[in-house]
């Protein structure tokens, strides 16, 4: 049978384009993870559970979810993290690969079926993920302002240029956040003064109401949303009258004072980015107030088949200059002096240095990873959140661990005499720590 004869007769099933039983050689398609972050797909999600982040394919060309972190430990390696299987046709962006089951085999019966071989090849349009020294970390900075143009991909018609903006809405755990904060490179990407809205979660008990629904409320946010959503790009042209330029000057002065009289940095980076983010509150204000006063307009439509006539209501357009009066601005500000008290309870949240490396310790005696007898650059050469060579030193570590003794968590292991050269402590868990949880199974 010729290669071209074995291909015609090969059963077409939704797994062959990505793996090819035509012969004995067994061949399937496989895909580099690790490339996946290097490349920056745009396909790529993450999540973070356990103290871990875990990386998967929004478009399943792989179904496994990796933990980031020993993926970013393995590439180190000489061997690298590796391939997984594909389950359904690499995308082009994809570092994919055909691998042969039996390859000794190749020579002997050749390939019947070539074209499975054929892979496609391209490169993502914008950035998800970004290297930063050795470590991964979601990047959406690239977008943050909707100034940077990218090519995109768009079904039905040619590639074209869009402003991509990212808005990011919802909450978070609070102890989640404290860890995070407390890892300086966390705070120095400039990521989180970015979020000007940002408030800490306050545990208050709801009142339970019976009250209804105000339906002209939710009417009025209808009409206000669907106004707002209709305006045409750089159709409404926003600035300052005098009297607000005024107060907006004065306040300016006032940030700047507070930013230089701020001795933490993450707060004057955050505190530098209210000079842009008022006026675009206030401009907001504003537009809400006059689309909330602008009626709606009725649009009537016929039916050419029945000439029915029916009649929807749109809002009425609002083009041109339009001036962000002071009390729309003194708004802002009152916001802003709010927001302002939370920024502050944000990042005061963040742990010390010594405190978090000693949070990181106990979460590993609690699991069970760390094991006595190690010394604190055993502990480093783990590569642990918070514990490796990116984020402390043996000396950091060794510090927390004392800590840890005074609290009973730890003891130190005094070398033995005469050993040469400079020893390391060894560290042996207290056994007592266990017996809580021990109990808290059993009942």
């Amino acid at each position: 049978m010729t290669p071209e004869q074995a291909t015609a007769t090969l059963p077409l099933h939704p797994q062959d384009e990505v793996e090819c039983r035509g012969c004995a050689v067994h061949c399937e398609k496989v895909v580099y993870p690790a490339a996946c972050i290097e490349r920056s797909c745009p396909f790529v999600y993450a999540y973070d559970e356990h103290g871990h982040t875990y990386m998967g394919c929004l478009q399943k060309v792989y179904e496994a979810e990796i933990d980031v972190e020993m993926l970013s430990a393995a590439e180190r390696t000489r061997e690298g993290f590796g391939a997984v299987r594909a389950l359904r046709g690499p995308l082009p962006m994809c570092d994919a690969a055909v691998q042969s089951t039996f390859s000794q085999r190749e020579t002997e019966l050749g390939c019947v079926n070539p074209e499975f071989g054929e892979l496609p090849a391209g490169s993502p349009t914008f950035r998800v993920f970004e290297l930063v020294g050795n470590d991964y970390h979601l990047n959406f900075l690239d977008g943050m302002t909707g100034d940077h143009s990218h090519t995109v991909d768009r079904i039905g018609r040619e590639g074209g240029s869009a402003l991509l903006t990212f808005t990011v809405f919802g909450s978070f755990q609070p102890i989640m956040f404290i860890q995070f904060l407390s890892e300086a490179k966390n705070v120095g990407t400039g990521l989180l003064p970015r979020f000007h809205l940002l408030v800490w979660p306050d545990d208050v008990r709801l009142e339970r109401s019976r009250t209804p629904a105000n339906e002209e409320a939710k009417k009025q946010y209808r009409h206000v949303a669907r106004a707002l959503a209709s305006l045409e790009y750089k159709s409404v042209q926003m600035h300052f009258d005098a009297e607000a330029q005024e107060l907006f000057d004065r306040v300016e002065v006032g940030i700047e004072d507070m930013i230089e009289a701020e001795p933490d940095e993450g707060k004057k980076s955050h505190l530098s980015k209210y000079r842009g983010a008022l006026p675009k509150i206030a401009a907001l204000f504003q537009l809400i107030d006059l689309v909330g006063c602008t009626p709606e307009v009725p649009v009537e439509t016929v039916n050419l088949e029945t000439g029915e006539k029916t009649a929807t209501f749109t809002p009425m357009e609002i083009r041109g200059n339009i001036a962000i009066d002071a009390a729309h601005f003194r708004k802002a500000v009152q916001l802003f002096g709010y927001l302002e008290q939370h920024m502050h309870r944000v990042y005061d949240s963040k742990q010390s240095g010594t405190e978090y490396r000693m949070s990181k310790l106990v979460e590993r005696i609690r699991s069970g990873e760390l094991k006595d007898d190690q010394t604190a650059r055993e502990i480093l050469r783990k590569d642990w959140t918070g514990l490796s060579q990116k984020s402390t030193s043996a000396e950091g570590i060794e510090d927390a661990l004392e800590q840890l003794q005074k609290l009973g968590w730890v003891r130190a292991i005094p070398p033995k005499p005469g050993t040469a050269g400079r020893p390391s402590r060894k560290w042996r868990i207290n056994p007592t720590v266990f017996e809580g949880d021990e109990e808290g199974e059993e009942e």
